[in-house]
């Protein structure tokens, strides 16, 4: 991480590969360049095993840097601190699992609002659910940072789950602070809950061609994890229910196109049209269940997450549902977690490939603790 002393003089700490020791540069002023080989600051392979990802700080005349060890399922979080930007560094633990199910707190940075106030913004693996942010209070005591709750040993901070006060102004109102989910699909725009798994071809996809809609026009692809434009989001609670209305009364030939749980292992349902007979179905890797034929272009798709497993089911008539395939397990895979995913794309490059209209997204916890 770069850092610019109340000098104007810059600098540049870092890991190395494997992580362990904190190298520290001198660095142009303009971030563009270090201006010698590096000083080896902290090695402790006893104490701070897989030391990586340092953050520098300066705060009350000492130097500061955050630093993860310990590895992502299991870490903690600590500081070192010293007198001089060059060290020597003497070290506490600020943060780590302690009597919570928080595992791995660490890996992220210190901040502190207009008004003072400190927070730790880390985050927490939790398989296939991704890497999950959490947002930490922070109080400082004889000039050492106590991340969370002060722990039961009285050594360093141990996470909280909630909070009654939150940096944004939305005070006790926690529903009021979670992010964006479901999809009307009527604005011009994406919602910011939304990301592409590749890079999107823009004339693929539209918002604009039947409005209340989002239309994709199938590419090419040799599989459901080689299709581009498939539009995911991040889950943002443990057990969940995750439906779409889809539209495919304009499909043509060889094109696939649903709700699936995007990871390294992806399971989902598509509709499949060969022959112009459009077949509902359901996927697990390569492994295919054949469902009931579609004869009308609207459909619902729905995929419920409980923990680490995922079950389809889909509707006809829009009131009853009906289960389709196995329940199967979702992984972590990507460096993300498994993700909702609308996707589209055709077997051939024959043809035009028509196109699939999704009138809506709904996200609805189950999870005990949330609401939406």
């Amino acid at each position: 991480m770069p850092f610019w002393d109340d000098d104007g003089q810059a600098y540049l700490v870092h890991s190395k590969v494997g992580a362990g020791p904190l190298i520290l540069h001198r660095m142009s002023e303009d971030g563009r360049r270090v201006l010698d080989g590096g000083k080896e600051i902290v090695r402790d392979p006893a104490n701070l095993p897989t030391l990586e990802g340092p953050k520098f700080y300066k705060r009350h005349g000492y130097y500061y840097i955050f630093a993860p060890f310990g590895g992502v399922e299991k870490g903690s979080q600590a500081v070192l601190r010293a007198g001089s930007v060059w060290g020597p560094y003497e070290h506490r633990i600020v943060l780590t699992q302690g009597s919570t199910n928080i595992n791995g707190p660490h890996q992220g940075a210190y901040v502190e609002t207009a008004e003072g106030r400190g927070w730790f913004v880390h985050f927490q693996s939790r398989g296939a659910h991704g890497r999950i942010v959490h947002l930490q209070p922070v109080q400082w005591r004889d000039d050492w940072p106590i991340i969370g709750k002060p722990a039961a040993n009285g050594d360093g901070g141990e996470p909280v789950a909630e909070y009654p006060e939150l940096p944004t102004g939305a005070g006790s109102d926690a529903e009021t602070a979670r992010p964006q989910t479901s999809d009307e699909f009527n604005l011009p725009e994406l919602g910011v809950q939304w990301e592409w798994n590749h890079n999107p071809d823009d004339s693929r996809w539209s918002l604009r061609e039947r409005p209340g809609f989002l239309r994709l026009m199938p590419g090419t692809a040799a599989s459901f994890l080689e299709a581009r434009n498939t539009l995911t989001q991040q889950m943002q609670d443990e057990s969940l229910e995750f439906t779409v209305r889809m539209d495919t009364s304009q499909m043509r030939d060889t094109v696939h196109a649903g709700l699936a749980m995007l990871d390294k292992f992806p399971s989902g349902l598509q509709v499949v049209q060969q022959g112009g007979k459009r077949t509902l179905q359901f996927f697990h890797r390569d492994a295919v269940t054949d469902g009931p034929e579609l004869r009308q272009g609207a459909v619902l798709l729905r995929v419920s997450i409980t923990g680490d497993r995922a079950a389809c089911s889909y509707s006809i008539d829009g009131r009853s549902y009906q289960t389709l395939g196995a329940e199967v397990p979702i992984a972590f895979s990507f460096w993300k977690g498994s993700r909702p995913a609308l996707f589209a794309y055709k077997t051939s490059a024959a043809g035009q490939g028509g196109f699939v209209d999704f009138d809506w997204a709904h996200y609805r916890s189950l999870s005990t603790t949330t609401s939406e």
